[in-house]
């Protein structure tokens, strides 16, 4: 049974509806974890700072100091600098997982597009055919399949011409 101007009119709608939320959603988690990478860059630089002034403590009273004391000071900078490599890792995950977010975003986009390209009419009618827009993947593909086939084409037909002023 093929189904009714209604029905896909409705399944247009919830369609449309889907995405509008997903495009809304989108901006808002992106700004969440910039913002939540900001402030981790912020943590970890703070921390660089302190193994930075722990540091030139250590060596300006190096010699002043006893063998715990030397100890202490420079677990206390390893602690600072495991903590600032642990803040990287986690600006590092959460910047994978923003890429990973937009990637599928546009992964969907793609097939959206390729779907609402074959729901459209053949001919001049066609959405990639409207002046001022882009091609899709999709339409790209089957013009380099064409320009390919076309251009294997016309090698042979080279290829004969060549063979039958030869042959005379």
């Amino acid at each position: 049974m093929k189904p009714s101007a209604t029905t896909k009119s409705n399944d247009s709608l919830a369609y449309l509806d889907d995405y509008i939320d997903t495009i809304e959603a989108l901006p808002l988690e992106l700004q969440r974890n910039f913002t939540l990478m900001r402030e981790l860059d912020g943590y970890a630089q703070d921390l660089v700072e302190s193994v930075a002034k722990e540091a030139i403590s250590l060596i300006d009273h190096v010699l002043d100091m006893d063998a715990n004391d030397r100890l202490d000071k420079l677990k206390n900078i390893a602690d600072l600098l495991s903590e600032t490599l642990k803040r990287g890792e986690e600006k590092v995950a959460l910047a994978k997982s923003t890429h990973d977010a937009v990637d599928r975003h546009c992964n969907r986009l793609d097939a959206d597009l390729v779907k609402l390209e074959d729901e459209q009419p053949l001919g001049d009618s066609r959405i990639t055919t409207q002046p001022g827009l882009e091609p899709s993947a999709k339409s790209l593909k089957e013009c380099a399949d064409l320009r390919e086939k076309t251009n294997k084409q016309l090698e042979r037909e080279r290829k004969d011409a060549k063979n039958d002023k030869r042959g005379k």
